[in-house]
């Protein structure tokens, strides 16, 4: 799902296929809700959007498919609101958006991996750094071996430091979460393109643009729509 977008959906769509052939519902459900996930994650909105409100039936949803649910939901008006820029925190995208990160933050459970990155989205939305921080630093001490979530816990870590003006930190932070993208052959990168902004703005060109052709190489290879934008 991290490698290569293009093959993760061919793989979703098989799934899609096979549950359809047992007439299985809730497995034609769960296909739906990860096709409609992995397309906003990638930029492709519109299809998520298809997926998530056209094809899916959410009134006959099994109650064990309500987490993923609220996540693909979550996970596409998050992309849309940060992307666009321009949307006031009273829109329909912002209120969608904190309307099922709610329904989340109702049902995960509090000592989940998930449960506390959406609880640090939300104190940075609300510019409480310092609850922000006080997550993050105890999720460094849960997840200190090199893993997806050790590298998604640096990200927010190297935003946190820019939001305090800690240059110093923010690269750090910035520096560890790329290198953990690299070595997970995570290509639908983050923290490198992160990494890059960070070096480019402190004069460092040479450096931000070697890393920032790796990101664009990266994303071509995955094939997201977003990262190549933002490459």
């Amino acid at each position: 799902e991290v490698f290569q977008f293009d093959s993760t959906i061919n793989y979703l769509y098989w799934n899609l296929g096979i549950a359809r052939e047992l007439h299985d519902q809730h497995k034609i459900d769960q296909s739906i809700i990860a096709l409609g996930r992995v397309h906003a994650t990638a930029g492709y909105y519109l299809d998520a959007n298809n997926m998530l409100n056209v094809q899916l039936d959410t009134l006959t949803l099994d109650q064990d498919l309500l987490d993923d649910y609220y996540w693909a939901q979550y996970r596409l008006n998050n992309k849309l609101y940060i992307e666009a820029e321009n949307f006031s925190p009273e829109s329909l995208v912002a209120r969608r958006m904190q309307y099922y990160r709610d329904r989340l933050l109702e049902t995960l459970s509090i000592n989940s991996f998930e449960y506390r990155i959406l609880r640090v989205e939300q104190f940075f939305e609300r510019g409480e750094v310092d609850k922000a921080e006080r997550v993050l630093a105890e999720m460094t001490e849960d997840y200190n071996t090199e893993s997806q979530e050790q590298s998604i816990v640096a990200y927010y870590l190297s935003e946190l430091y820019g939001y305090k003006n800690d240059k110093s930190k923010q690269l750090y932070f910035a520096t560890i979460a790329a290198l953990s993208e690299v070595r997970l052959a995570i290509r639908d990168n983050v923290a490198l393109n992160a990494l890059s902004v960070s070096l480019f703005e402190d004069g460092e060109v040479a450096r931000a643009f070697r890393l920032s052709r790796a990101t664009l190489d990266f994303a071509l290879a995955y094939n997201a729509k977003s990262r190549v934008w933002q490459g």
